[in-house]
């Protein structure tokens, strides 16, 4: 079978159609035209993320179309630069640091819940799932709330040009 990871134009219900398929036919799945092998099956995965001196990703993890954009990500890392990485970035995560972040994510519920009860509907992925993360992480990283947006509209860029197509909010 051949199928193109990044194909976007399938429809979700194709798409759906194809990976089942290839978890029955074909669960490890190398993708000509990406480069890129496709791992479908949990087990399989958990296998190749839990065995790090058997499967790397130093060769990539992105379409190699990109891969001198992405190189560096810590994604893409192998230990133990990805450990070093990842203790960086856990600090911001400790339950200390989350705790100092409760009025945060308190104000910013609150808001979503006030504009949500203005509207009388909600979709939750685009009233709260989308934007409350990302408002959070934004605000960590160092952009104002009057640029969250952007920084919103630069993750979607980012993910889209990493992956080939545009985000799929849910």
């Amino acid at each position: 079978m051949d199928y193109d990871i990044n194909n976007t134009s399938l429809g979700l219900e194709r798409e759906h159609e194809l990976l089942a398929s290839l978890r029955a036919q074909d669960p490890v799945h190398w993708d000509t035209k990406n480069e890129a092998w496709l791992v479908t099956r949990n087990a399989d995965i958990r296998e190749v993320l839990n065995r790090p001196r058997i499967w790397s990703s130093a060769h990539g993890y992105f379409p190699p179309r990109h891969m001198n954009h992405t190189k560096n990500s810590i994604l893409t890392m192998d230990d133990p630069e990805h450990s070093k990485h990842r203790k960086l970035l856990a600090r911001a995560f400790t339950p200390r640091m989350l705790e100092q972040q409760r009025s945060r994510v308190r104000s910013l519920m609150d808001d979503a819940i006030d504009a949500i009860a203005e509207r009388r509907e909600c979709d939750l992925v685009d009233s709260l799932a989308t934007p409350l993360p990302m408002r959070m992480i934004a605000g960590m990283v160092g952009f104002d709330d009057n640029d969250s947006d952007e920084f919103r509209r630069l993750s979607d860029a980012l993910f889209e040009f990493t992956s080939g197509g545009p985000a799929d909010p849910a």
